[in-house]
């Protein structure tokens, strides 16, 4: 059983080899609804690498090296001796080993577009579970989404293309 504890002669990644674990569908067989999985399907699909899907409706489909080393934690990319769990960590790994077709933005593009989205899925998600009730918090809650709003527009206004981070080509 191959671990992360043990040292390994480095070698530099090669094409092949990859198994990524996902989040099943309601069926149990096909791919789920997880953006994160799909994220990742992606920037390998764009990178043009070849990789085997294994969708995982319970802890019971992953392997047990997946639950000791990683807590089962999905999406979750395996290549050849190495993996890595989070969809941000997967891409910047696929990019750096992989740059036949770059997509990784700029570090100051990126930071600027962290910046603009920091706090905007939580105000979304608190205004949207609130109950409008006439309460302090519902103005609260609506201006936190209005500054956010108005922070992640500013930051569109200021890009280099139509998305956050440039034209579309970068992660």
């Amino acid at each position: 059983m191959p671990t992360n504890n043990a040292p390994a002669p480095y070698n530099d990644p090669i094409a092949g080899g990859m198994t990524l674990y996902v989040k099943a569908g309601p069926d149990g067989e096909s791919v789920g609804d997880c953006p994160f999985a799909h994220y990742v399907r992606m920037v390998l699909e764009e990178k043009n690498l070849e990789y085997t899907v294994r969708p995982c409706a319970s802890d019971d489909d992953k392997p047990a090296w997946l639950l000791d080393y990683y807590e089962g934690a999905i999406p979750a990319l395996r290549h050849r001796q190495e993996c890595y769990t989070e969809s941000d960590v997967i891409a910047r790994y696929l990019d750096f080993f992989f740059q036949d077709i770059p997509l990784g933005g700029s570090k100051t593009g990126m930071t600027e577009a962290g910046e603009a989205t920091a706090g905007f899925f939580p105000s979304v998600a608190k205004y949207l579970k609130h109950s409008n009730d006439g309460d302090a918090a519902d103005d609260e809650l609506k201006n936190n989404l209005v500054a956010s709003l108005t922070k992640l527009e500013t930051r569109l206004g200021e890009a280099e293309g139509e998305f956050l981070v440039g034209n579309g080509e970068k992660l």
